[in-house]
């Protein structure tokens, strides 16, 4: 094959690569070449100092990544270095060898960190794989509040029974303001979770007050006038799981625990009568 036969020359080789970074509703696209490369109809633009690490080996305790430096002015980097990078910005990079023009898929993979350090940002991106796992397995643990997460198989409530159309009206990095709250309490979406209905990009809602939420992180892209979708919390107490959901049968936790150990108690009052 030309490309593989250009690749191995110590001679003929003349490599370019072109990154494309995949968000939910824009993509970035830059080229680590002398100058600007049309491949598949698409522009990639040249920008500062970019290059990449190569591929790492692979195992449960290092996942398959990648690293790309880049210069924070690159426009990816302005609107995700200082954020929580969402789990739908996706990283392609694509191979290109001149002699034979043809390319080749060399990565495909999510970004899962951004760090920027004076003029230049270092962005992370892990194979599918990697990602998942490099993901926590969770555990089952005996204590007082609920095991299960909302609206899973084990909870069993249904999510479209507890949720609420809305668009965004006003934009404050993390905080968002909704068109409406449905009469709910104050509270009531705290814990729960703002989904944007176009791509299914989430947020967790850490407070609310009224029709102002407050985010753990904000959304990357979003704009006035977005379409969401508001999700209830739940703070896993049997107290909430009773008077807000009506699911004590399906309670994952164990609210009869004593709030202090017997036998220690036991041991610690033998030890003060002796």
């Amino acid at each position: 094959m030309p490309y593989a036969d250009d690749e191995n020359s110590a001679h003929d080789g003349e490599p370019r690569e072109l990154y494309e970074f995949i968000g939910p509703n824009t993509t970035y696209r830059y080229t680590s070449g002398t100058i600007a490369v049309t491949y598949l109809t698409n522009t990639y633009a040249l920008v500062e100092g970019l290059r990449r690490s190569s591929v790492g080996s692979g195992s449960t305790d290092d996942p398959v990544a990648l690293e790309v430096s880049i210069a924070c002015s690159a426009q990816v980097v302005e609107d995700y270095g200082f954020t929580t990078p969402p789990r739908s910005l996706r990283l392609k990079v694509y191979r290109q060898q001149v002699n034979s023009a043809e390319f080749q898929t060399i990565w495909d993979g999510v970004v899962v960190a951004i760090s920027a350090k004076g003029r230049m940002a270092r962005i992370r991106s892990a194979s599918q794989m990697g990602d998942r796992l490099s993901n926590t397995v969770p555990s089952v643990s005996i204590q007082r509040t609920c095991n299960h997460f909302l609206y899973d198989s084990h909870c069993t409530i249904n999510a479209a029974t507890y949720d609420l159309a809305v668009t965004v009206s006003v934009i404050d990095g993390a905080e968002l303001t909704v068109n409406t709250i449905g009469g709910a309490s104050d509270s009531w979406y705290r814990a729960g979770k703002i989904v944007r209905d176009s791509d299914g990009e989430s947020r967790t809602i850490v407070a609310q007050v009224g029709t102002l939420l407050t985010l753990h992180s904000a959304f990357g892209v979003l704009a006035v006038g977005n379409a969401m979708t508001l999700y209830a919390g739940c703070d896993h107490t049997v107290q909430t799981c009773n008077e807000k959901f009506n699911n004590t049968v399906n309670f994952g936790g164990h609210p009869m625990i004593p709030q202090s150990n017997p036998f220690l108690v036991g041991l610690r009052l033998k030890r003060d009568l002796t």
